[in-house]
């Protein structure tokens, strides 16, 4: 491969203010170089009988680091990884060491094809990039506890009428982020068979990125993107409890998932309204009462439903985005007075665009598990309390 000389190379290098990425070039191929660092303090509000303060604490909350290239016409690919994760092989739920690490090809007409892994096409909270969110933390239907976020796979897609319409579909392990980790060696399901998920999505006026949370632009004329996805998948083996929040991630038995998203903005305001329901009919052989995900009910299925409601405004002659956000999570329908409840009040500070900010994020429980949560929905009526919560951090992008 013929470089191009080094006083020439050095000229092409750049860092683009937005996204902070440095890019090298020689031609034909391209290679973009990103980074993503955030450190947070997080405190619980605890009642005055508990004694257990671990959730109060400094963090390396992000180490991401980012490579994404070009090679030719044809081909695009990207390996990221955070460091701040190296060493988590279980409960890993939002933030994974492995982001993602695929190749695309766009020399077919039809569509582009990604192979490998990354995000999967569903949910539009989830298919926002961290550094753009303006909230810590994801709502609690999306932070991966519940459904992967990221699985190993092919995905085909294609855009139409310049990118207003988006149509995304894939088939995965179905293993979700423990593809990449002990828990399943690398292995699929017993059974065999894949997860199949596919998404569209349609904007107006123009195209609505998934980064476009925080109307930073003041856009002049509103914006709207609609969302719709599902996904399907048939498992003969769940996952050791204790592997995620809840033990809902991968159960025995057939799952199908269904959901829409719609998203605004306008004039500094921007909006997301996001719902979910999955069904999962239980493999007999693999609950029975002693593991009540039926709760001995006459039924062989149970749902699980969650909703994200969330208005924000960014004021840009202070550089500051107010963030209000309602958050409500049901873990099994067939429990009563089971839906987890919060809202979430959020202040971003951009000391340089989305380069550097101060995020702060604050919980606070509505529901009833402010008084007591699952720790297990097959263990219940086993619980923990869901305390209020604040988060304080500095993000800072390279």
């Amino acid at each position: 491969m013929r470089f191009l000389p080094a006083a020439l190379l050095f000229s092409l290098l750049a860092i683009t203010p937005a996204f902070s990425q440095l890019t090298l070039s020689n031609w034909d191929n391209v290679l973009e170089i990103s980074g993503l660092l955030s450190v947070i303090y997080n405190t619980r509000y605890l009642l005055a009988s508990e004694t257990d303060h671990s959730k109060t604490y400094f963090g390396v909350n992000t180490a991401r680091f980012k490579l994404e290239g070009r090679s030719g016409r044809n081909y695009e690919y990207q390996l990221q990884m955070d460091f701040s994760r190296l060493g988590y092989n279980a409960n890993i739920g939002e933030f994974p060491a492995i982001l993602d690490a695929n190749f695309t090809y766009k020399g077919l007409e039809i569509f582009d094809a990604q192979v490998g892994y990354g995000k999967v096409p569903y949910s539009r909270s989830n298919l926002v990039p961290f550094g753009s969110q303006p909230l810590w933390q994801r709502g609690e239907i999306a932070r991966g506890y519940i459904f992967s976020r990221r699985d190993v796979g092919v995905k085909l897609s294609k855009d139409f009428w310049q990118q207003r319409i988006m149509l995304q579909g894939g088939v995965y392990s179905g293993q979700g982020e423990q593809i990449l980790t002990s828990v399943t060696g690398g292995d699929n399901d017993p059974s065999g068979t894949f997860e199949y998920i596919g998404r569209a999505d349609i904007s107006w006026p123009c195209r609505y990125r998934y980064s476009d949370v925080l109307d930073v632009n003041h856009v002049p004329v509103p914006m709207i993107a609609i969302g719709v996805n599902g996904r399907y998948v048939e498992r003969k083996q769940s996952f050791p409890e204790g592997i995620s929040d809840f033990d809902l991630k991968v159960v025995a038995g057939k799952r199908s998932s269904i959901g829409f998203d719609v998203a605004a903005q306008y004039q500094g305001f921007s909006a997301l309204f996001e719902m979910h329901q999955i069904t999962i009919h239980p493999d007999s052989n693999e609950f029975s009462n002693s593991k009540p995900l039926l709760q001995g009910k006459q039924t062989d299925y149970f749902r699980i439903g969650g909703v994200i409601a969330q208005l924000a405004y960014y004021n840009r002659k202070i550089k500051s985005g107010f963030i209000v956000r309602y958050d409500e999570l049901n873990p099994n329908d067939l429990i009563p007075d089971n839906t987890d409840r919060a809202i979430c009040y959020g202040y971003n500070f951009l000391l340089n665009g989305f380069k550097s900010i101060i995020r702060i994020q604050y919980w606070q429980r509505v529901g009833p598990w402010k008084d007591g949560g699952f720790t297990s929905v097959r263990d219940y009526p086993n619980v923990k309390r869901q305390d209020n919560q604040l988060r304080i951090g500095w993000q800072y992008a390279f």
